[in-house]
Parts: C-alpha cells; sequence; structure tokens
C-alpha cells in the first residue's frame, strides 16, 4: 500500500530528555488498514513519564508517542469496508486482537495481545498514524474534530470505571478523587449516571470547573487529614462509592476511608510505589475494591452519542492546544498537572 513518505513526528529516543520533533516515515497500511491525517493528539501522563524518568515501551526505540487520537482518513486498505477516505474518526488508545477470551467475551481492554498507540506501535504525535479498520470509530459532524481526541482515553477510561467497574447507581454518593484530566470525567461520568457527586482535588480552580461539570459538593485536598470527616459528613457518613484518579498513595487511602460499610472503591490511577491499605477494615465492612484499565470498544458509540448530545463536555476540558514543535512544552503542563488537557495539533 501507499506510505512512507516523509511526516513530522515527536519521536521519543528510549531514554529521560525532550521529544525530538523530526522527520520520520508515513506509515504504510496493510489490507485491513486505515492510514488517518491526525488532528489532534492528546497529552497524557504516559508522555511524562517517558520524557522525565525514561520509562521504557514495549516497542523498541525510537517509538513516536501518543495514544489519544482524532483524525480524518486518509486512506484505506484494499479489503476495508467500514470507513471511507474523508470520514472523521477517533481511535482507541489500543489495539486488540478480537481473536482471545477477553476480546470475546467484550472485555477488549485487557486483551491479551493489546497493542497500546505510542507504545506497542507508533502513536498520533505525527503527522500520520495507521490503525486497524476495526478500531476505528466515526465522529458525527457535531462533535469538533480536535477535541474528541480525549474522547480516546479522558473520557472512555473514566466512563469505563463508573459504568462498568464501579456500578455507579442513581442516587448513589461518589467521591472522585483527583480532578486532572481524567478526573474531570470521572465527575461527568458519574453525574450522568446519577450520582451524587463530591469532588475532591488540591486546586481549588479544578474544584470550580468540576462543580459546573456536575459536582454536588467538593473537598480541598490542602485540608489533609480533614479530608476523610469533612468527605463523610458531606455524604451522610461515607460515600457509596469513591473512585480514585491520581494515583496518590494518600488519596488512595482516603479514598477507602470515605467509604461506608459496603461501599466500593475503583481506582484508576497507577500508585508509583505500593500502597498499604487496611484489609482487615475493609473485611469487616464489606468493602468491595475493583480496578479500571481504558475502555471495551463495545463503550465507544454509546460515548460518542453523549458527547453528541452534550451530556459529556469537551469544551471545558481542553485547557491548551500548541503545535507539534511546542510539544515538550506541553508535556511540561501535563507534569505539572497545570489545566486539564493540553492536544498537540500536528499541521
Amino acid at each position: 500500500m501507499m506510505g512512507g513518505d516523509g511526516m513530522r513526528a515527536a519521536v521519543y529516543g528510549g531514554q529521560a530528555g525532550p521529544l525530538r520533533v523530526q522527520e520520520a516515515a508515513e506509515p504504510a497500511i496493510g489490507p485491513d488498514d486505515v492510514l488517518v491525517r491526525v488532528a489532534a493528539c492528546g497529552v497524557c501522563t504516559i508522555e511524562v513519564g517517558h520524557v522525565y524518568l525514561g520509562l521504557p515501551t514495549f516497542k523498541a526505540p525510537p517509538v513516536i508517542l501518543g495514544h489519544e487520537v482524532s483524525g480524518t482518513v486518509a486512506e484505506v486498505g484494499e479489503r476495508v469496508n467500514e470507513v471511507r477516505v474523508n470520514d472523521r474518526v477517533v481511535l482507541p488508545l489500543f489495539f486488540s486482537c478480537g481473536t482471545c477470551s477477553n476480546c470475546r467475551a467484550g472485555r477488549e481492554n485487557v486483551c491479551t495481545s493489546m497493542s497500546v498507540l505510542g507504545n506497542h506501535v507508533d502513536g498520533g504525535l505525527a503527522e500520520y498514524v495507521r490503525a486497524p479498520a476495526r478500531d476505528v470509530f466515526r465522529l458525527p459532524p457535531a462533535i469538533p474534530l480536535e477535541e474528541a481526541c480525549v474522547i480516546t482515553d479522558a473520557v472512555s477510561t473514566p466512563y469505563h470505571a463508573v459504568k462498568n467497574r464501579a456500578r455507579v447507581r442513581p442516587g448513589e454518593v461518589v467521591a472522585v478523587f483527583g480532578c486532572g484530566g481524567l478526573g474531570i470525567n470521572a465527575v461527568q461520568a458519574a453525574s450522568i449516571a446519577g450520582g451524587i457527586v463530591i469532588a475532591v482535588d488540591k486546586q481549588e480552580a479544578k474544584l470550580e470547573v468540576a462543580s459546573g461539570l456536575g459536582a454536588f459538593a467538593t473537598v480541598s485536598a490542602a485540608a489533609g487529614d480533614e479530608v476523610v470527616p469533612r468527605l463523610r459528613r458531606l455524604a451522610g457518613g461515607g460515600a457509596d462509592v469513591a473512585i480514585e484518579v491520581s494515583g496518590d498513595a494518600g488519596a488512595v487511602q482516603q479514598a477507602a476511608q470515605c467509604l461506608r460499610p459496603g461501599g466500593r472503591l475503583c481506582l484508576i490511577g497507577i500508585p508509583a510505589a505500593p500502597v498499604p491499605l487496611n484489609l482487615a477494615a475493609a473485611v469487616f465492612a464489606e468493602i468491595e475494591v475493583v480496578t479500571a484499565l481504558a475502555c471495551p470498544s463495545g463503550e465507544y458509540p454509546r460515548i460518542i452519542a453523549l458527547v453528541e448530545r452534550g451530556r459529556f463536555k469537551l469544551g471545558p476540558v481542553v485547557t491548551a492546544r500548541v503545535g507539534l514543535g511546542e510539544v515538550n512544552a506541553a508535556i511540561e503542563l501535563a507534569s505539572r498537572s497545570q489545566g486539564f488537557k493540553t492536544i498537540v495539533i500536528p499541521s
């Protein structure tokens, strides 16, 4: 197929340090693939880990990073019928095999042969990216193409956590710890599900936005030891569900402690080190602990429909836009938890 022409891309060399924006080969596609002209790619803490800590990728460097991608179809493989050239699309952050037992059970997010964009395969911090046609989702005209890139992780991951893992029901009190790029959408998702949401974060500006996106009440994480008692009072004795998004060890412990007996703790954030939890207390209170990773492919059409109807709001979530040449500045913003999501516009 076509491909092999030059394009600009942000390339990771496998060691800590700024990404190199340079010429790279345009991806070649196979008969079941599509080539997507990238409209925007979101920046996430995963990119921060690579640039600041030198975290390894599964694909041997050099690797093009970026896993939150929206764009238009530039080329289709000879066996592709699902999408056409010029279709507006988003890509999931991973590609699944479609044949393992997890995929067959509708749990593509834990596919045993998963390929993550920008890790196992080259990602979307580039002008073009290759994707299997079966993993491409069309966008309706009402959704802004650039903003749509945040659907692919920052919206879909907390949606899956709220709906399928925490199983939030109408009227339940839901405490969301960490209102960054994913957490602010956990607030939206829990509110859409009918939850009474209490948002927790260190930054007052983020708590103000959370209030505008569905949070019933907020608690400043700067309150230290007072966070749990304040939250329990607001929740009338304890939250039904706590969703921890930051990965901070102290926040994980506070999330567990704020629950009423019989409550549910859902972990999205990935702690950098083991977190001690009082499992004896959890057993005696019959606390349920679950984790959430990415989002099954089958949920994407539902999420896109919620965005189209204005239930999920993308505008307040996209707080900065930069060109590809400014990608390292975008990663610095993410490292300092500035705003919610910075998106990179390749061209």
